[in-house]
């Protein structure tokens, strides 16, 4: 197996948003405030803001190879947005695992090109569509059928509107553990731990994904399950002993 799960957490651009609406008397709390108001003017609602008025806070992550399998958020709480998107790029290209998404194609990857235009950071392997490496012609990360990126969301969901679902009511469907909100939150090891959550039970949805269409028989689900767990248990980190709590709970 070499597959990576991604989640990422977003926060508005202020800079944008200074420049955008002329705002540069304003502080960046009160700036945030007109973008979400402009955002409700301008759309009628009260959703998160345009993908290009986000930027990156957090990439959390899922790696899954042969021999280990590792949860972790990418740099760490000091690392820029560049820094960020540079090691997703990085591991992209040393490793071309199987990219797994919940909602990738609609919000996580598009934020990602959004940002890595505005940074001019570059990646030929993300990108290539073919003309660089011949299997990547039927099989790339942002054509919507291929396999080098499966979104759970778009594909369980038969690529139909309306059958689209979220990612905490799927994970309760699957007694994963729910993942408490901190949308409002700017603490950025808040935001990072709650985004180290999501991506497991994104990581969990994608090995029962596997089992449904006969990738993992049961005895291989079993398995993946259990080296999941064997390695949370390794882990010190009070987010991930509480998310591990609340997973042996649900299963009990």
């Amino acid at each position: 197996m070499n597959a990576l799960a991604i989640r990422i957490a977003t926060l508005p651009d202020v800079e944008l948003g200074r420049v955008l609406y002329d705002l540069h008397d304003l502080s960046d709390a009160d700036i945030v405030r007109v973008m979400y108001a402009k955002h409700r003017e301008q759309t009628g609602s009260t959703d998160e803001l345009a993908l290009h008025m986000q930027r990156i806070a957090g990439i959390s992550a899922v790696y899954r190879d042969d021999d280990t399998i590792k949860v972790w958020s990418l740099g760490d709480r000091t690392s820029s947005e560049q820094d960020l998107i540079r090691h997703f790029f990085a591991g992209i290209e040393k490793y071309t695992p199987v990219l797994v998404t919940w909602n990738g194609s609609r919000f996580d990857l598009p934020v990602i090109q959004y940002r890595a235009l505005k940074h001019g950071i570059v990646s030929r392997t993300y990108w290539d569509s073919g003309s660089h490496e011949e299997s990547f012609r039927d099989a790339n990360y942002h054509g919507r059928f291929h396999s080098r990126h499966v979104d759970l969301m778009d594909t369980l969901s038969g690529h139909q509107h309306p059958g689209l679902a979220s990612l905490d009511e799927i994970s309760l469907m699957l007694n994963l553990p729910a993942v408490p909100s901190d949308a409002a939150n700017y603490d950025i090891d808040i935001v990072r731990h709650t985004c180290e959550s999501e991506v497991l039970n994104i990581w969990q949805i994608y090995l029962n994904w596997l089992h449904l269409t006969t990738e993992l028989d049961d005895a291989a689900l079993a398995r993946e399950r259990q080296v999941l767990h064997e390695s949370l248990l390794q882990e010190n980190q009070s987010h991930l002993a509480a998310y591990l709590k609340a997973w042996n709970e649900s299963s009990s």
